[in-house]
């Protein structure tokens, strides 16, 4: 479980867990150099649960301090602002045990305050790696997907890759860059609606603003871009994915979102202008490749993504 700042989910959180229909498991809880006394407090109120304490807030890849110390077969990864349905653990270790194949398998999230809301059941991956969450009720059945930000994953999968989470992503596309290195080796992401999850919130929009994280999301996704395909599709469809960046930065000035136009500007700049960076990257994701970029495309589509476009463009509102 990962915490800033969030002490007062804890108590709603761990009682949900006490409830699973599986018992044979235990909590750690990555603490992000909370301000709020969180260690503390869950250490006098919970002395059966692990605290790892981080020097610094890092983000998502905070998860990664917890991973040496995990003695199950699976891990769950989640945060502070969940409470976990009595059924959820159940639900998604019987998929996975199904098939070999499948590397994470993740719930539904509801909305907490009012379940006829979902906050994910299930994602979209375009091409130009624009995606998001697909925000309804009608996925039933268990379901390949593109990415995950939260799920059940198998230790030996985390210990193939290395880390759970790119230390250098702090927030936003790391779950994108996770399930590309989990498709590059062969195995899959599968959507489960049937384990449910109860969302009381995002709290990375509470607490960065607007700005970073647009360079963040666009930073992040160009290096999953660069760093999954194979060489020649990247050259194909480079022209495609940097030019959408472009189209969505004309979009912002038409709309005097200078912010947000200035960061996507600053992300391809970025990107540019770190070919080591990239390489690096670009290598340690190709060293996990057992299959074509065929196997990608699978799960990759330009369907929600041309959605998202008419909604962006005419402002109708739009059910994902």
């Amino acid at each position: 479980v990962l915490s800033y700042n969030e002490k007062q989910w804890i108590p709603k959180l761990v009682s949900s867990l006490k409830k699973q229909k599986i018992k044979d498991y235990e909590i750690i809880l990555v603490d992000n150099n909370s301000t709020d006394n969180t260690s503390e407090f869950t250490k006098k109120h919970y002395p059966f649960i692990k605290v790892v304490k981080n020097h610094k807030n890092l983000g998502t890849p905070g998860y990664n301090s917890a991973i040496k110390k995990c003695r199950g077969k699976y891990i769950l990864f989640i945060a502070t602002d969940m409470e976990v349905d009595k059924n959820c653990l159940k639900e998604l270790i019987e998929i996975i045990q199904s098939d070999p194949q499948i590397a994470l398998v993740a719930p539904k999230v509801v909305n907490y305050y009012d379940s006829s809301k979902v906050d994910i059941n299930g994602t979209w991956l375009s091409h130009f790696f624009y995606g998001g969450a697909i925000r309804n009720h009608y996925l039933k059945t268990p379901t390949e997907v593109p990415f995950y930000g939260i799920g059940l994953i198998r230790k030996s999968t985390v210990e193939k890759i290395g880390i759970l989470y790119d230390p250098d992503y702090f927030w936003y596309g790391e779950d994108v860059d996770l399930s590309m290195k989990i498709r590059l080796m062969g195995m899959k992401v599968v959507a489960v609606p049937s384990a449910i999850i109860y969302h009381y919130g995002f709290q990375a929009q509470k607490i960065w603003t607007k700005g970073y994280l647009t360079f963040l999301i666009e930073r992040n996704q160009l290096t999953n871009f660069l760093r999954t395909f194979s060489l020649p599709n990247v050259l194909i469809y480079s022209p495609l994915v940097f030019g959408a960046r472009i189209a969505v930065f004309l979009k912002d000035l038409i709309k005097l979102d200078f912010e947000r136009a200035q960061a996507r500007l600053a992300a391809i700049a970025w990107v540019l202008t770190h070919p080591i960076y990239i390489l690096a990257k670009r290598r340690a994701s190709q060293a996990l490749r057992k299959v074509s970029d065929k196997y990608i495309f699978e799960v990759m589509s330009e369907k929600y993504l041309l959605k998202v476009i008419t909604h962006n463009l005419t402002d109708e509102g739009w059910q994902q």
